[in-house]
């Protein structure tokens, strides 16, 4: 059972991570997410959440017009598709071969992604080389802080959620949580930002396959990469499982907003707990 210590031993920790963040950012001259810049971006109700899952591959030319209708964030390695988002979200990768290859992207993508605000996370892990991208896309470069989920517990996690939604804490302090994967900061940032309607594409969690896998363009890119499903959707390591992360966020923090959050396609390991878009 989950103790008062418990609860204060993550508070303190939380606290001092997102101190130390605070101070690597001001120490690396970089600016901080505010999220009243990125809600001046705002144009709609709707915000599509861009993942790497095989699905993207099934979208239709009128999905992505919806897609570019509505406002969307691409995560990580979205970088490789065409089509560019409104927002950016991005983590340093550990492996200097994906670093040099994200550098690369960016700098071949520094035109269509000049005027894209980026989110920065988990500055504390890894440190983005900011000489080795084009200076109009790092103008655009925001370090977002977070509070970092308790995934011990789905009931610790669950009770932190409830609490953080009752006082509304993500509004009064502009920090969103973060557990197991970019996602989670995803759909956090969404619900900051006030959309009605959260859309998770190519968020299969069902199928290690990446949307570039067939594309010729990218043979052999990542072909090291482990078979079977990313660990975040896994209890390999103890924790919360990703998806379950997502269903209670959408069950404490969505609902009672009025927000509703959806899976990209009715193949997502998200679906029939969540409506799919697409079908």
């Amino acid at each position: 059972m989950t103790s008062f210590r418990d609860y204060a031993s993550w508070a303190r920790r939380e606290w001092r991570r997102v101190r130390h963040v605070s101070t690597l950012r001001k120490s690396a001259g970089l600016p901080g997410f505010d999220p009243s810049e990125f809600r001046a971006r705002k144009t709609s109700d709707t915000l599509f959440v861009l993942g790497s899952g095989a699905s993207v591959g099934r979208l239709t030319p009128s999905d992505f017009d919806q897609i570019a209708a509505a406002d969307s964030i691409g995560l990580n390695f979205w970088l490789l598709h065409d089509f560019v988002p409104d927002f950016y979200q991005f983590e340093v990768a550990p492996e200097p071969d994906r670093r040099d290859t994200f550098n690369s992207m960016l700098t071949r993508k520094a035109d269509a992604y000049s005027r894209v605000l980026m989110l920065y996370k988990d500055l504390e892990t890894r440190e983005q080389d900011m000489g080795a991208i084009p200076p109009e896309v790092g103008a655009n470069l925001r370090v977002i802080n977070k509070v970092h989920l308790p995934l011990r517990a789905a009931e610790m996690m669950r009770t932190v959620l409830t609490w953080w939604q009752r006082l509304s804490l993500m509004q009064r302090t502009g920090l969103p949580l973060f557990g197991r994967a970019s996602l989670s900061l995803a759909v956090s940032f969404g619900i900051l930002m006030g959309y009605e309607k959260i859309v998770l594409v190519g968020v299969d969690l069902n199928d290690y396959r990446y949307f570039w896998d067939d594309d010729s363009r990218y043979v052999g890119f990542f072909a090291d990469r482990p078979a079977g499903l990313h660990s975040s959707v896994t209890t390999e390591e103890g924790l919360v499982p990703i998806d379950e992360l997502l269903i209670a966020m959408n069950d404490i923090m969505l609902r009672p907003r009025g927000m509703q959050l959806f899976a990209g396609h009715a193949t997502s390991a998200l679906h029939p707990r969540l409506p799919a878009w697409f079908g």
